[in-house]
């Protein structure tokens, strides 16, 4: 028995040195314009701005609906906005500025409606880790836990690498600025970690909007982590904010009871200040382009406006 238990340890070590050899050699395969290669640029920016800042932190909705140059402009606020993917989870986006808020920052929260932790996508969270390790120590994980994910990382980077080697990836290269079409790639995006609005002004994409089944779910999760990050905030001199997200009116109107009780809830049952309603960051369909939270560059337009009038009331910051 106790050579049986020898001989399956040692294979359990081997099996993890080969993955671990694996892993590490695949690193230089990793597509420096990966659209998730872009958390690693957000967090230099964030960890090199100095407070007083406004720091944005949500899913998609904010790279495609905010203009953070023209926000910091009006607001007088270095802005930043650390926006990227919903399928990072909600818990993901609170904990990764952690380390890094100061007394004096305002956190703005722009998210989705009804999330739940059925969006958190292991694949798309291990992809953002590759590029920037450093999240390891940041999502406040027991050892076990955070052993187990890396594993499971080095595994997919591993599967990742043995399948382009085996089928052969694209050649990956930037393209000069001025030959750029949209793409869901990192040099898309400005030094404001928001895309470049002459990428996609004039897209031709069809808006059909995709949620007339929306997905309601339980919120019991959702309100304990806006209610414990709120009070962790605010130990640290630091004031959350929530806007709503950018939603097309089609969708509303299918989902306007849901919407509503969701506002109700984030109300009613968390301390979270909640800037506006669903209904103020409604916009005409045109304003969007493949999917129901990404605009346009004219809805983005409108939607920082918005954006940039409501925090200046919530921040008592003056008009000019």
């Amino acid at each position: 028995m106790f050579k049986l238990i020898t001989k399956i340890l040692i294979l359990i070590l081997v099996l993890w040195a080969i993955v671990e050899v694996a892993a590490y050699l695949s690193k230089d395969e990793l597509d420096p314009f990966n659209y998730l290669s872009a958390i690693s640029s957000k967090h230099e920016r964030l960890e090199a701005t100095s407070s007083p800042r406004i720091i944005f932190i949500g899913d998609s909705s904010l790279p495609f609906g905010l203009d953070a140059a023209v926000a910091e402009s009006e607001l007088g606020l270095p802005v930043l906005n650390m926006g990227l993917h919903a399928a990072f989870g909600m818990k993901f986006i609170f904990q990764e500025i952690l380390p890094d808020i100061k007394e004096g920052d305002t956190v703005v929260m722009i998210y989705h409606y009804y999330p739940s932790e059925d969006d958190v996508n292991e694949g798309v969270v291990c992809h953002a880790l590759d590029f920037y390790p450093e999240m390891y120590k940041r999502l406040q994980l027991d050892i076990l836990t955070r052993e187990k994910l890396k594993i499971t990382c080095d595994l997919k980077r591993t599967r990742r690498f043995i399948l382009n080697k085996a089928f052969g990836a694209p050649s990956v290269q930037e393209i000069p600025l001025s030959e750029r079409q949209f793409d869901y790639k990192s040099w898309a995006m400005n030094d404001y970690g928001d895309f470049y609005n002459n990428l996609y002004k004039n897209l031709e994409i069809k808006f059909t909007p995709g949620y007339s089944n929306f997905k309601v779910v339980p919120q019991d999760d959702t309100i304990s982590l806006l209610n414990k990050y709120q009070k962790e905030y605010q130990k640290r001199g630091v004031k959350l904010l929530l806007i709503y997200p950018p939603f097309p009116q089609t969708s509303y109107n299918d989902n306007k009871e849901a919407i509503t009780e969701f506002d109700r809830l984030l109300r009613e049952e968390t301390d979270i200040e909640v800037l506006n309603r669903p209904t103020d960051s409604v916009f005409p369909d045109n304003y969007f382009f493949n999917s129901d939270y990404h605009l346009t560059s004219d809805g983005k337009a409108e939607y920082t406006k918005n954006v940039i009038r409501l925090l200046k009331s919530a921040l008592d910051i003056k008009y000019e």
